[in-house]
């Protein structure tokens, strides 16, 4: 592919992206739209909720279903979430998804359907992105302790355990403490959501 600015790297041209990340974006050029679908449209899902979407079931359904090896699709699968990413961080318009994906090698038919693909989850993406952007501060402590409920306007809740956490933020220069109280099933259920974000995240990094 001769030397191209590519938008979702920030301008930069062809030849500063890595080699493997331009190979298997050029993967889908042979796809159809039905498989575009199944393929771009698993990565979106994932974008647009991550705590929830189960990426190895989804990687495993596809590759039966389009007899495709699982390395292969996951590859395919963190070229386009790094391509998606990109596009997102430097304000890429729909019409520069499109061209930057013919510059990888992507057929017109097939880059138009993507970047339409695209665009439909845009405001949901950017969203949880921002989101995410406010929300990530430094943990700089945390301490908890178990305790039993002795009474409650609520009978069931009698006996029940519960879990305190202290947890001190870094905002920049200054620092928040944060109280958080949640019964046991509720401590479980956010440890699971963590759990699913690992295990994708492993997934997704795995050669």
């Amino acid at each position: 592919m001769s030397d191209k600015v590519l938008y979702f790297a920030g301008k930069a041209p062809s030849s500063t992206v890595p080699d493997a990340i331009l190979a298997d974006l050029k993967k889908l050029k042979s796809l159809k739209p039905p498989q575009l679908d199944m393929i771009v449209g698993a990565v979106l899902a994932f974008m647009s909720s991550p705590a929830s979407y189960d990426f190895a079931s989804a990687t495993s359904e596809i590759s039966s279903s389009l007899k495709v090896s699982g390395s292969v699709l996951k590859n395919i699968f963190k070229a386009l979430i790094l391509f998606f990413k990109g596009a997102l961080k430097h304000g890429v318009s729909t019409a520069n998804v499109k061209a930057d994906l013919m510059n990888c090698g992507v057929k017109e038919a097939g880059a138009t359907h993507i970047a339409a693909m695209w665009a439909k989850v845009l405001p949901t993406v950017s969203r949880i992105v921002s989101q995410a952007q406010l929300e990530v501060n430094e943990l700089e402590d945390m301490q908890w302790k178990f305790g039993v409920t002795a009474a409650s306007d609520e009978m069931r809740r009698v006996g029940s355990t519960f879990l305190q956490l202290k947890l001190t933020v870094g905002k920049g220069e200054s620092k928040q403490r944060v109280n958080l109280e949640m019964t046991l099933p509720q401590f479980y259920d956010f440890l699971a959501q963590m759990e699913k974000v690992r295990s994708t995240m492993d997934f997704v990094s795995q050669p």
